[in-house]
């Protein structure tokens, strides 16, 4: 069972935190891949592939919309 919990974001969330909390629940729905990757499901590599390419969206999308 996968499980990612951060704290539900709020009106005073700083930008810092927000990506901090979307880096936590990234990285624990890219471990599935990580799994498939392990039981041979996937090609080895996909899952810091995956991650790699989310993360630096996130942080992009982020950084650029920050009211």
């Amino acid at each position: 069972m996968f499980i990612a919990t951060t704290q539900t974001p709020d009106k005073n969330i700083q930008k810092e935190k927000a990506q901090e909390d979307f880096t936590t629940l990234l990285g624990r729905t890219c471990e599935y891949i990580k799994e498939l990757e392990e039981l041979g499901h996937i090609e080895n590599g996909s899952y810091f592939n995956l991650y790699e390419e989310f993360h630096k969206k996130a942080q992009q999308i982020i950084n650029e919309n920050w009211k």
